[in-house]
């Protein structure tokens, strides 16, 4: 059989306190799966430029001014040539083992389109937070359904990937939507 491809997108700008973390959370991911990592960085003038040197050819990045965040992702998704996508924001991490689950899942169910998957709010620092509504959205996730969709965006959006496809079915992220771009893109997938 043969192996999932996953493409993360990470979107920053003036995000290199974050930044580092981030990127060492989804290239110490192991697994039987391909990755691919993406940074569209939006022309950041700290320390930025710096750590993604410092990765060499472990990640494709490109630091030039964007459009915006929604506008970098759409670039990172057009340029990916992964099977199964994603984004993770420069103060956002996966734990250990998180792309592996990703990858048996879809190996598993060739037909789904996308995949939710729990997740845990942090500080600065990796110390737990929000937990009450961190525990709310899980308990959220195992309810899902599409009328809940309806009224609360129940997909915390790092713990979210789905297949290439949705985007040739669905299209892109909206590049008029600045906050809910996420919102907007779920609603569309599951009409």
């Amino acid at each position: 059989m043969k192996k999932i491809k996953i493409s993360v997108i990470t979107p920053s700008y003036n995000q290199g306190h974050f930044l580092g973390q981030t990127i060492e959370s989804v290239l110490s991911q192991t697994g039987d799966f391909d990755l691919e990592y993406i940074v569209r960085d939006g022309g950041s003038t700290d320390e930025s430029v710096g750590i993604l040197k410092r990765f060499g050819d472990r990640i494709r990045w490109v630091s030039q001014k964007d459009a915006g965040q929604t506008s970098a992702i759409n670039e990172g998704f057009r340029s990916a040539t992964g099977d199964i996508l994603a984004w993770l924001n420069a103060d956002d991490i996966y734990l250990p083992g998180a792309l592996q689950m990703v990858a048996e899942r879809f190996q598993k169910e060739p037909g789904s389109m996308w995949l939710i998957g729990e997740f845990q709010m942090i500080d600065e620092t990796g110390a737990k937070i929000r937990r009450i509504h961190s525990t709310y959205k899980n308990f959220l996730i195992r309810h899902y359904s599409y009328r809940l969709l309806l009224t609360e965006n129940v997909c915390p959006q790092p713990s979210v990937f789905f297949r290439r496809r949705v985007l040739d079915t669905v299209g892109f992220l909206s590049e008029a939507e600045y906050y809910v771009m996420d919102y907007d893109l779920w609603l569309r997938l599951v009409l």
